[in-house]
């Protein structure tokens, strides 16, 4: 898997959005261009990895429209059902309400 997180930046859009993608390791995108990689040494995401983007990207709840971030998984990828449980909480932790949607595949 990997993920797409939009912000509810501002009221009638467009929505933040960020990518987590594991290429090999948890690598934050933004469009095409990478924003920060928390950690080169593991593959896997770990609780602290959206502070780093938080800061990079100067991101906070109280300066959004509101704290809902809209998890989209998508089928491809390295990442697992772990690495999203700890972005779950990840994003609770820093006072975002995560809202997750799976996208399926026909494969």
């Amino acid at each position: 898997m990997y993920f797409s997180l939009l912000f509810d930046q501002n009221p009638e859009g467009p929505a933040l959005t960020y990518d987590l993608v594991f290429h090999p390791c948890p690598v934050w995108r933004k469009g095409e261009t990478e924003i920060v990689v928390p950690d080169r040494s593991s593959p896997h995401y770990a609780n602290g990895h959206l502070r780093v983007l938080l800061e990079k990207e100067n991101l906070e709840p109280g300066n959004m429209h509101s704290p809902c971030v809209t998890v989209v998984c998508h089928a491809e990828g390295q990442g697992t059902e772990e690495d999203l449980n700890l972005l779950k909480s990840d994003l609770q932790s820093e006072g975002f309400a995560p809202n997750v949607h799976v996208i399926a595949t026909d494969h």
